[in-house]
């Protein structure tokens, strides 16, 4: 496995702080201290906390992006391969283990990185919306993937690995009913398609992990 970079380890820091202390408590002493390097190296990479959080959102549309188009190749000829694609890489991306909900929505009381934030959502959705024929049903998986993350991030014990997994399958299998019941529900953006095999159920052997 290749060595992280510098500045990747820098934003785990980032993230890791975040999740602990919340956005006020995210100083650039405790993210240094926390990615084991001096301020003045810290600053090497960054400007500012300000562009350390901006690069963290942005870093999680690029993660996704990247798992995303994995799992699309995986689930090639899938008639609704873009929409579970899209749903399992946004499920697939999960904040640390000792997040707190209050300290993650804490990011959002900073109206520029809420900006950012509500982008990076919108584009996702617009993207399902563009890809399918049934714009509405590809919208309500999504929201099924939105109530999936608050409630695992609320009440982690009762988002068991096995409750959760057992939802995801009902998931992709509800997404293979869209494809039969009229049209593709999650295709390539810019491409119809009407019918075709049924997709494949479940998780289409894509694994669903914790990071």
């Amino acid at each position: 496995m290749a060595k992280k970079s510098q500045r990747e380890a820098i934003l785990d820091a980032v993230e890791a702080v975040i999740a602990r202390r919340g956005l006020s408590g995210t100083t650039i002493d405790a993210v240094a201290a926390e990615a084991g390097v001096s301020k003045g190296g810290l600053f090497y990479h960054f400007a500012s906390k300000g562009e350390m959080l901006r690069q963290l959102i942005d870093r999680y549309e690029r993660r996704f992006n990247e798992r995303r188009q994995a799992i699309r190749d995986r689930l090639s000829g899938d008639p609704g391969g873009f929409l579970k694609a899209t749903v399992l890489a946004a499920l697939d991306i999960r904040p640390p283990g000792q997040a707190k909900a209050s300290n993650l929505v804490s990011l959002l009381d900073d109206p520029v990185l809420r900006k950012r934030a509500t982008t990076v959502k919108r584009r996702i959705f617009k993207e399902v919306v563009r890809g399918s024929p049934h714009p509405e049903r590809a919208v309500l998986a999504m929201l099924v993937v939105d109530g999936l993350r608050v409630m695992e991030l609320l009440d982690r014990a009762a988002m068991t690995d096995r409750f959760r997994r057992r939802m995801v399958e009902a998931l992709m299998e509800l997404i293979d009913h869209f494809s039969e019941s009229g049209g593709e529900a999650g295709g390539v953006p810019g491409k119809g398609g009407r019918g075709g095999k049924r997709g494949i159920g479940r998780t289409g052997n894509v694994r669903v992990h914790r990071k």
